[in-house]
């Protein structure tokens, strides 16, 4: 069990060299558990998008190290073991962001029954979703124009859609994270990676019998699915 002892200039170097997930990965502590030591002693982190933005050659200036501290100058930290087992740390960090999100005060989790002063992003999605209802008698399910929100969903459910997923992205932002939308997807940027989100309607397969042969198809069921998957 290897320690080792961190000047608070050498803490501050580490946070701001490597993903807070990345460092969390070679020592037995975990991220939120990192990022409050480095609040404890009064270190910046970067901000959400910091990464994405060195590794697209953008300019990031780091935040300078505060003099004013007064508490330890030094940490221990444990470098973690090949093979150490890492679920039960992974558990407890979700464990602690969930209770964190759940008792932020900035943050509206409940979706509302109307959709009140939308995001950029939610408002010109509707704009394109209201072309579509007006101009087509279309029944299965429709979707924004490119470059635009991901939602797949029937006409039925648009405003559905769009107030769910304007309560996700403001609650996204108020935590401090971006939003990005490339090649129309939909990625909400957290830390150093990037969280596809689609808005869709699941469909159900049903037979359609006629009298040569059977055919398939695929009809909206009314059940709304956020899928999210993390991308590298």
């Amino acid at each position: 069990m290897e320690e080792i002892t961190l000047t608070r200039r050498e803490l501050y170097d580490l946070v701001w060299s490597q993903p807070m997930l990345t460092l969390s990965k070679k020592y037995s502590i975990s991220d939120v558990g990192l990022r409050k030591i480095c609040i404890r002693m009064n270190i910046p982190i970067p901000k959400a998008g910091y990464w994405q933005k060195l590794q697209f050659k953008k300019r990031a200036p780091a935040k300078t190290l505060p003099k004013e501290f007064t508490g330890s100058e030094k940490i221990d930290l444990r470098l973690r073991e090949e093979g150490e087992e890492k679920m039960p740390g992974i558990r407890s960090q979700l464990s602690v962001l969930q209770k964190e999100i759940e008792n932020d005060s900035r943050l509206i989790l409940s979706v509302p029954e109307k959709l009140v002063n939308p995001d950029k992003l939610v408002l010109a999605a509707k704009e394109s979703l209201d072309k579509k209802l007006n101009h087509t008698s279309f029944k299965g399910v429709i979707n924004c124009e490119k470059n635009m929100l991901d939602i797949r969903v029937s006409p039925e459910n648009v405003k559905r859609s769009l107030r769910f997923i304007d309560t996700l992205i403001k609650s996204l932002k108020k935590r401090g994270h971006d939003i990005l939308i490339k090649n129309s997807h939909t990625y909400a940027i957290v830390e150093e990676g990037n969280i596809e989100i689609c808005m869709r309607e699941k469909l159900k397969k049903v037979i359609v019998h006629n009298g040569y042969s059977d055919g398939t198809e695929y009809h909206p069921n009314g059940i709304l699915v956020n899928r999210q998957h993390k991308v590298d």
